[in-house]
């Protein structure tokens, strides 16, 4: 599969596999010459990768995917089926972004389920909570703008 992300060069986003999984096909994934691999909601309960993962991930090349649904989760979630999953505040997600650097994340909502806010709601709410927990415009746009315009072949 590797492969053929390479050949037709694809983004290869990682999905709901462990982090030690994560790790490794981000090193095969490079070592095949497959140019962008994303770190899909790493800090989310699935996969749930730590600071040093994250870290070694980066340092391969591949870029972090933090979302808003995780912000949403944990024992006093609007959901119930939300409750089992481990909190990620926008707190957290911001001191991350600060110690790593923008220039390797990217920024989703992960909504659309009924009963949660929309994604352009959802990203609102992301956005509006990294610029009080410090983020610059300039970061966000790294975050928001150039890297997915890089990934997508946009610039």
């Amino acid at each position: 599969m590797l492969r053929i992300v390479k050949r037709a060069d694809l983004i290869l986003q990682t999905g709901h596999i462990s982090p030690d999984e994560i790790l490794a096909v981000v090193k095969r994934a490079k070592q095949l010459g497959v140019r962008y691999v994303v770190a899909t909601h790493a800090m989310a309960s699935v996969p749930g990768m730590s600071l040093a993962q994250l870290k070694e991930a980066v340092a391969m090349g591949a870029y972090i995917e933090l979302i808003y649904a995780t912000h949403l989760m944990g024992p006093h979630a609007h959901l119930a089926w939300m409750r089992k999953w481990k909190q990620v505040s926008i707190n957290d997600m911001a001191e991350v972004i600060k110690d790593i650097g923008a220039e390797h994340f990217i920024l989703g909502s992960d909504l659309g389920q009924t009963g949660n806010p929309t994604p352009p709601d959802g990203m609102l709410k992301l956005v509006v909570g990294l610029k009080k927990a410090g983020l610059s415009e300039a970061q966000l746009d790294v975050m928001m703008r150039k890297n997915p315009a890089k990934l997508l072949g946009l610039r």
